[in-house]
C-alpha cells in the first residue's frame, strides 16, 4: 500500500541525496547550487511555509528508493 506523509527536518539525510541525484541527471540542463537545494528542503519541511510542501511517498512503510 502506498502512503503519503509530509517531510520533516529529520528526513534530510533521506531526501537530499535523492534531490542531488535528480539534479545531476540528464533531466536537468543546468547545475543547481547545493545551497539552493538545502534552502528548498528546509522550506519544504517547514509546516509554517505557506507556499511549499514536501511529501514522501512510501510503499508498505518502507523509505522511498531511487529506481533507475
Amino acid at each position: 500500500m502506498l502512503t503519503f506523509r509530509d517531510i520533516t527536518p529529520g528526513d534530510r539525510d533521506l531526501v537530499i541525496p535523492m534531490v542531488r541525484d535528480f539534479y545531476q541527471s540528464d533531466a536537468v540542463d543546468h547545475p543547481v547550487d547545493a545551497a539552493v537545494l538545502e534552502r528548498s528542503f528546509q522550506d519544504a519541511a517547514d509546516p509554517a511555509e505557506p507556499l511549499l510542501r514536501g511529501v514522501l511517498v512510501q510503499r508498505d512503510g518502507a523509505p522511498p528508493a531511487i529506481c533507475m
